[in-house]
């Protein structure tokens, strides 16, 4: 009965879902559509570790001219477990740039909803997988 109580709970945590195999779901790149005052433009992002730490990078961004690389750390405090996390998240508006915390939400395989507020305006973007 002690075997069958150490097999169990054994089985038990190999079912519970680690930190770090959660956060997996985020590693890599990452593409988001904008428009602001009329111009569009998409933003390429992508997740990696650095140092042991999930961290997000703006690659590069694209409008309908040229596409920029960036290579700027945007997110970083990132904690993420069973689909939902926070983060850091650093946003550029008006050539100003904001400190905000976010909150994440992978809404599919393919699909991460960032949330954040900045001076009480509440904003949502959506971020789709790049195979």
């Amino acid at each position: 009965m002690k075997v069958f109580g150490i097999v169990m709970a054994a089985i038990a945590l190999a079912a519970q879902p680690s930190a770090e195999s959660s956060s997996d779901a985020l590693i890599g790149k990452w593409k988001a559509d904008y428009e602001m005052e009329g111009e569009a433009f998409r933003v390429v992002y992508e997740f990696t570790l650095a140092n042991g730490q999930l961290v997000g990078y703006a690659r590069s961004m694209q409008d309908a001219r040229d596409e920029e690389s960036t290579n700027t750390l945007v997110m970083d405090n990132i904690v993420f477990l069973d689909g939902r996390g926070t983060a850091n998240y650093s946003i550029d508006y008006e050539g100003e740039r904001y400190e905000v915390e976010a909150t994440l939400e992978l809404t599919r395989p393919d699909r991460l909803t960032v949330r954040y507020s900045y001076y009480g305006y509440a904003e949502e973007e959506v971020w789709h997988k790049m195979k």
